[in-house]
């Protein structure tokens, strides 16, 4: 295909290689779907303004361009999930996750972070080993300030390094739940449609019919509620900013939560200008 060499160049560079893997994922989901992929970060030229969208796809006498984007997670999610990870694998090992009917609640203040160095984390890059120690000493000490807590005593708290660590009486069910202040799901996926509407105008002619592809990696405990989250955050930025998709015909979510998860839906855009691109797309995908 046009233009794939291209994109091979840049695999050495993390964030190029997490951004080909989604080129690649999608252009194949489109061509098994049937459409064919005319190029790879085509040039398309229209009223004297170039454009450089992502693909070139084509179903017979059907033609648009798509811009693909992936999401993942903040350096503060990252930091959260490795540090919720692990105060679990030391509660396995020692067999005490079945013990205390405890329910562990975080709370990251401006001391921790500067502790952790987060201006050292850039995703989708892997946490730097440094991060990963200070964070593994962290769980140990958390896991240590539990010991000797009592029912009696819940609840309790702690103070370690900036991280305020509340010790509650778990939720009637459950034996054991760690949990932490977190809106930032959300925050994250408006982040990423502030991100690509901002390359809208620039990378997809508005006299082109266009479709936006968007990956999405999400933490598996929380898939459901994220799937549900995203669809209506792209709905919202749909309509919120009707002006400037007019000629997107609407967006293919794709939704990763390892090892298992996996999904894919087309949303599509109802003030699309071209509305026989958008009936025959629907009909394909």
């Amino acid at each position: 295909i046009k233009g794939v060499d291209e994109l091979i160049k840049n695999l050495r560079l993390p964030d190029k290689f997490v951004s080909f893997l989604s080129h690649i994922e999608i252009a194949n989901w489109l061509i098994g779907k049937g459409f064919t992929i005319e190029e790879f970060e085509p040039k398309i030229k229209l009223n004297l303004r170039e454009y450089h969208p992502d693909l070139l796809v084509k179903y017979k006498d059907h033609q648009f361009s798509c811009e693909i984007k992936t999401l993942y997670s903040s350096a503060t999610e990252l930091i959260k999930g490795h540090l919720n990870k692990k105060i679990r694998d030391i509660l396995l090992l020692e067999n005490q996750i079945s013990n205390p009917k405890i329910h562990i609640h975080l709370e990251f203040l401006p001391r921790f972070w500067k502790e952790i160095s987060l201006e050292k984390i850039n995703p989708p890059t892997p946490l730097p080993p440094e991060v990963k120690s200070k964070l593994n000493s962290y769980a140990r000490e958390i896991i240590k300030s539990m010991q000797g807590i009592s029912k009696e005593s819940l609840p309790s708290t702690r103070n370690i390094k900036g991280l305020k660590v509340i010790f509650l009486k778990s939720r009637e069910g459950r034996l054991f739940e760690i949990t932490h202040e977190s809106a930032s799901v959300e925050n994250d996926l408006e982040r990423g449609m502030q991100k690509i509407s901002k390359v809208i105008g620039k990378q997809l002619s508005p006299d082109y019919p266009a479709i936006v592809g968007v990956k999405i990696f999400s933490l598996e405990s929380t898939f459901t509620k994220d799937r549900d989250l995203a669809v209506e955050v792209i709905q919202n930025e749909f309509l919120k900013n009707s002006r400037k998709y007019k000629h997107v015909i609407g967006l293919m979510l794709f939704l990763r939560s390892y090892p298992v998860l996996y999904e894919r839906r087309f949303i599509e855009n109802p003030n699309t200008k071209f509305k026989t691109s958008l009936a025959f797309i629907k009909s394909k995908l």
